[in-house]
């Protein structure tokens, strides 16, 4: 039974591509309460992004961390394209406290990925 969700991002279109390099960015974050230890959190991401034409093969990587841009990762992915790609994540994870910040970031070393659109962090709470 879904107890909360949240959802936060920008749909295709309604942003400049953004060029991702060395430094890993915040693209959005999401606030979860009424959370306790008996409850399930599933996070799904969605990042379309592609390579920049000065690239051969366009690189990713993709984060979820807790609270801000240094907090602790729950999920790690590294994405590779050869054009274009729309990835999708889902992960599930518990929470000791009664409320949490998540924030989807990337990098991309080499500066070999813009991201396009659409970028989405949702978050759904459960009961267990």
């Amino acid at each position: 039974m879904i107890i909360h969700l949240a959802s936060s991002g920008a749909q295709l279109g309604t942003f400049e591509p953004i060029e991702i390099g060395d430094e890993e960015v915040v693209l959005t974050g999401l606030w979860l309460d009424k959370l306790d230890p008996s409850c399930r959190i599933v996070l799904e991401i969605e990042i379309g992004w592609d390579k920049p034409i000065t690239s051969d093969l366009g690189e990713l990587e993709i984060m979820i961390r807790k609270k801000d841009l240094n907090g602790e990762i729950v999920e790690w992915t590294q994405e590779n394209c050869f054009n274009s790609a729309l990835t999708k994540i889902d992960v599930s994870t518990g929470e000791e406290s009664s409320f949490q910040n998540y924030v989807l970031t990337v990098k991309s070393l080499g500066t070999r990925a813009r991201i396009i659109g659409p970028y989405l962090l949702k978050g759904t709470v459960l009961s267990k």
